[in-house]
């Protein structure tokens, strides 16, 4: 049986290949404006930091297999004041082919920091016409190059491209305008929060906070009202690709807003702020040592609620994190200031924490011998307490206390 000629005619293979250009290039076309998209919403909000370019290298990277072939990366070192670690400069390795011909040693150059976008590996970039267009424009070009077959019509299907191209770009913008009015509420319900000039000095919010929408839910109201919020509110802003991009930045809003409602229960604050190694809480813990450091408390039905399990761990990740950011006048501090009686009378979770970090601030500022000699006495009884207390979990921990990893000062870079 004959095919019927608009069959025909829609198979020919002319039409086949410039149906298969015109999907390729709808594709390409839109990925590059998402692309711009992004970039775009990256300059709108990320932090803008100076940065000095003092070193420009290529590497050869192995592929994922074996057989693989090796690729070689453009980088360009920079140094650039880190936010997070109080303005401390720190040298960068930045992947940029754009970048990497154009720049000498000493060119000065815009770094962008955003946590809630970028991933945690990668908390940077720059911020370069030469560095962020080029992807963009490698797919637009290639998009265009797909459509320029000779004939009537060019260019309608150039001015075709360059709507699909401008659409991500138009929804991207549209959505950011939208939430003007999400920030206004949220500035509205913050303002009827309990006051506590204390926290506001020694906690404030930081730059990014309007950035994460409360969507309707109100952090320092009663507990009853938030069951699962917590939950439901983290998951909401959890964001694509990169699902840890900005997960401690929501954690933290989250606890720093629901500190409002314990500020007279010391046993609940304690348990909402621990959070382990995370940087974003440290305003949080040096707060709480700040405030509620001799305060006394014990559940009978919760084995860790108690003062001196919970302060001595907080104690403890205090400490850590401030001998990884350098900060040790701060960290021996802390180890000075925790009552010898809330270290004897923690559990052994809490004990571990504090004196991994002390051992790690005492190697610091004193050496390896200086540190064993004077936490021996307090590793051989926190052994013997876990011993007594049938924590035999912990017991091998312990016993490789002297091996395991402690924290470590940032080493020094030489400039």
């Amino acid at each position: 049986m004959p095919l019927p000629p608009l069959l025909l005619s829609a198979l020919h293979p002319l039409r086949l290949v410039r149906a298969g250009c015109w999907v390729l290039a709808t594709v390409l076309a839109l990925v590059a404006g998402w692309q711009v998209h992004e970039r775009l919403a990256l300059w709108q909000n990320a932090l803008h930091l100076p940065g000095r370019v003092v070193a420009r290298g290529h590497s050869t990277v192995a592929g994922p297999t074996a057989t693989s072939p090796r690729t070689q990366e453009l980088r360009i070192e920079v140094d650039v004041a880190d936010p997070r670690r109080n303005g401390r400069v720190e040298r960068l390795s930045l992947l940029s082919p754009g970048l990497f011909l154009t720049q000498q040693p000493g060119d000065t150059v815009t770094v962008l920091h955003d946590p809630l976008t970028l991933p945690a590996q990668e908390p940077f970039v720059l911020a370069h016409p030469a560095h962020d267009m080029l992807a963009p424009a490698l797919a637009l070009g290639a998009a265009v190059l797909l459509l320029a077959w000779p004939g009537a019509g060019r260019w309608r299907r150039l001015g075709v491209l360059a709507a699909l191209t401008a659409a991500p770009v138009l929804v991207g913008q549209a959505a950011a305008w939208s939430r003007a009015d999400t920030r206004a509420a949220d500035a509205a319900l913050e303002a009827r929060w309990p006051a506590w000039p204390e926290l506001d000095a020694a906690v404030p919010r930081p730059w990014w906070w309007a950035r994460l929408p409360w969507r309707g839910m109100n952090p320092a109201g009663a507990s009853g009202e938030l069951a699962g919020a917590a939950e439901y509110w983290l998951d909401t802003h959890t964001p694509w690709p990169h699902a840890e991009a900005g997960l401690s930045e929501r954690r933290f809003k989250w606890a720093r807003a629901r500190v409002l409602a314990f500020k007279d229960r010391p046993r609940d604050l304690a348990g909402l702020i621990s959070a382990g190694h995370d940087p974003n809480f440290v305003p949080l813990y040096r707060f709480f040592l700040t405030h509620y450091l001799q305060a006394q408390w014990n559940d009978p039905a919760c084995s860790r609620c108690n003062d001196p399990s919970q302060t001595t761990e907080i104690a403890g990740d205090l400490m850590y994190l401030l001998v990884q950011n350098g900060d040790l006048d701060e960290a021996w501090h802390w180890a000075v200031a925790l009552p010898p009686h809330k270290l004897a009378q923690a559990d052994t979770r809490a004990r571990l924490s504090f004196l991994i970090a002390y051992r790690g601030l005492l190697e610091a500022r004193e050496g390896v011998d200086a540190a064993r000699a004077t936490l021996l006495p307090l590793v051989e009884d926190a052994e013997a307490a876990a011993r007594s207390a049938g924590d035999t979990w912990a017991l091998p921990r312990w016993q490789a206390f002297w091996q395991a990893a402690s924290p470590k000062p940032p080493a020094v870079t030489a400039r």
